[in-house]
C-alpha cells in the first residue's frame, strides 16, 4: 500500500494552491469552515500537486455514530464514476477484445433498439442518443433508483425501439449511454463490471477501498431539511455504469498519480482516447449542452488558460463529489482537486475551485434587454385533452390522467413498480409548438398520440391512447 500523505489543513492547502509563501496560511479562506462545527455531515478533499497531494477533512461519516470523515472514508461519487466505466471499455479495447468504432449492438443484439446503431466510442462521447433510464424510471413515477430490480430495468432498456436523436447528429448527456457500456463489459468478460473493473484497474493501482458496489458501506449520505437538521438519504443505483462507484479520496490520489505516471491500464493509447473529444458524424467536435465543452471518455474537457483541465462532478440522493485536474505536464502549484461529500447543501465544485485558487463562479451574463415573459397556463381544453389512458410500448409505462383541479391527477402503471403510482401534474403551462409543460415535462397531444419529453434526457417517447 501507499503510505498516506502528510495531512493539512484546509486552509493550508489552499495556501499551497495558491501558492502564498510559508506563514500565509492562516490568510486563506478556509472552504470547510462551516463545516466543522457542530456534529454534522461534511466531505474529504484533496490538493493534487507536483510533490503529492494534501488531505484535508470536516464533518461525519455517520452523525448519529459519531464516525469521522477521513481521506480513508468512502464516498459513492455517482456520475463521477463514468470515466472508472469508461476506462474499463478502453482496456477492453486496448487489449484487442472490443473495437470502439463497431456498433455496440455487436455485443449487445438484445440492447439494438434503444442503442439504433451507436458504437462504442458514440457511447463514451455522450454522441449515441441512448434514452437516459434513470429519467425512464422518472417517467414510471419511481423515486428511488435502488428499489428497482436490474431485471425489471434492463427488460424495459431491451423494449426500446427508438432513441433521443440518430447516433452521431448531435451531443446529449444521457446515463443510458453508460448503462449499455456496463452491459458491454459484463458481455465481452463474462464478469460483473464491479468485478472486472476491481481486477483490470483498480487492484493493481493499490485502490483496495475502490470498486463498483456499496456492500458494507458505513458512511451515510444527508439531506438537510428545513428546520436546519438532517434525514438520511443512501438511495443507490441498483445497475452500476452510469454512476455506483464507491472511493476514497486516498484512492483517486493513487488513480491520478498513476494517470500522470502512466501506471497501470494508463498505456498511451489508452490515455490518448481517454482525453480525444467526441465528434458529430460531420467530423466537427461535440459540444456537450450540458455542460458547454467538449465530452471525452467520461470527463468534460476544458481548456483553462492555454491548459487541458478534465472534470467531471457527480450527485445522489445524499452525495455530491467533483474531482477536476490537469490533463498534460503540471502548469502551477497545484494539478487537481478532489471533493467527495455526503451531504447535497455543499457545492463540491465551489470548493474545488477554492482549493485551486480560482474564482468559485463565472462573471453573470448580461441581462438580456428583451422581458422574460410568464408562461401561460394551460387552458382548460388542453387539459382537457390529456384525459384517458395512455400506453408506452417500448417501456410499457401507462399513464391514467384525470382532471384535478391545478392540473392532472396521474395513475402510473409499469414493468418497474408492483404497485400504481399516484402523482399530480400541476401548474401546467403551454410551451411551444402546442406542447404543455411542468418543469422539465413536455407532453404533447395529436390525436390519439401522446408525446413525453423529459428535458434532454428522454425525447418524445411515444404512447398511444387505450380503453
Amino acid at each position: 500500500m501507499i503510505p498516506s500523505p502528510a495531512r493539512l489543513t484546509c486552509a493550508s492547502i489552499l495556501a499551497l494552491a495558491i501558492g502564498l509563501p510559508p506563514g500565509a496560511a492562516h490568510t486563506a479562506p478556509d472552504p470547510l469552515a462551516a463545516l466543522r462545527g457542530p456534529p454534522q455531515p461534511g466531505c474529504a478533499v484533496a490538493v493534487l500537486g507536483p510533490a503529492g497531494p494534501r488531505f484535508d477533512a470536516a464533518g461525519l461519516a455517520d452523525v448519529e455514530g459519531g464516525a469521522a470523515i477521513t481521506s480513508r472514508t468512502r464516498f459513492p461519487i455517482a456520475s463521477a464514476s463514468k470515466q472508472f466505466t469508461a476506462l474499463t471499455v478502453l482496456h477492453l479495447a486496448d487489449t484487442g477484445r472490443i473495437e470502439l468504432d463497431a456498433p455496440a449492438a455487436r455485443w449487445l443484439p438484445d440492447m439494438a433498439g434503444a442503442l439504433q446503431g451507436a458504437t462504442v466510442r458514440q457511447l463514451l462521447n455522450q454522441t449515441a442518443g441512448v434514452r437516459d433510464h434513470t429519467t425512464l424510471m422518472v417517467l414510471a413515477g419511481i423515486e428511488r433508483m435502488g428499489e428497482v430490480p436490474p431485471s425489471a430495468l434492463l427488460a424495459m432498456m431491451r423494449g426500446l425501439s427508438s432513441g433521443n436523436f440518430p447516433p452521431g447528429d448531435r451531443a446529449a448527456y444521457s446515463n443510458g449511454n453508460y448503462l449499455m457500456l456496463a452491459q458491454l463489459v459484463e458481455r465481452v468478460t463474462g464478469r460483473t463490471l464491479a468485478d472486472y473493473a476491481y481486477e483490470a484497474i483498480f487492484a493493481p493501482l493499490g485502490m483496495a477501498d475502490t470498486g463498483f458496489a456499496v456492500e458494507g458501506l458505513t458512511t451515510h449520505g444527508y439531506r438537510r431539511l428545513r428546520d436546519g437538521s438532517f434525514r438520511v438519504a443512501d438511495d443507490q443505483p441498483s445497475v452500476p455504469g452510469s454512476g455506483g462507484l464507491v472511493a476514497t479520496a486516498e484512492d483517486l490520489a493513487r488513480f491520478d498519480a498513476a494517470f500522470r505516471a502512466g501506471r497501470g491500464v494508463w498505456t498511451p493509447n489508452v490515455k490518448a482516447q481517454f482525453v480525444a473529444p467526441g465528434r458529430l458524424t460531420d467530423g466537427s467536435i461535440a459540444i456537450l449542452p450540458e455542460f458547454g465543452t467538449p465530452y471525452g471518455a467520461g470527463v468534460s474537457l476544458e481548456d483553462r488558460d492555454g491548459a487541458a483541465w478534465l472534470s467531471h462532478d457527480g450527485g445522489s440522493e445524499g452525495f455530491r463529489a467533483e474531482y477536476v485536474r490537469q490533463a498534460g505536464e503540471p502548469v502551477g502549484a497545484s494539478v487537481g482537486a478532489i471533493v467527495l461529500s455526503n451531504r447535497t447543501d455543499v457545492n463540491p465544485g465551489a470548493i474545488a475551485e477554492a482549493l485551486l485558487g480560482r474564482p468559485a463562479a463565472t462573471a453573470p451574463r448580461a441581462a438580456s434587454s428583451r422581458p422574460r415573459q410568464a408562461p401561460k397556463p394551460a387552458s382548460e381544453t388542453a387539459r382537457a385533452g390529456l384525459v384517458g389512458r395512455w400506453r408506452s410500448a417500448e417501456t410499457g409505462i401507462a399513464y391514467d390522467i384525470r382532471p384535478a383541479e391545478d392540473g392532472v391527477r396521474v395513475t402510473i402503471r409499469s414493468p418497474l413498480s408492483p404497485e400504481p403510482i399516484l402523482e399530480d401534474w400541476g401548474g401546467l403551462s403551454m410551451g411551444p409548438n402546442g406542447e404543455i409543460a411542468t418543469g422539465p415535462l413536455r407532453l404533447k397531444v395529436d390525436g390519439d398520440r401522446l408525446t413525453v419529453s423529459f428535458g434532454r434526457r428522454v425525447e418524445k417517447l411515444v404512447f398511444q391512447r387505450t380503453d
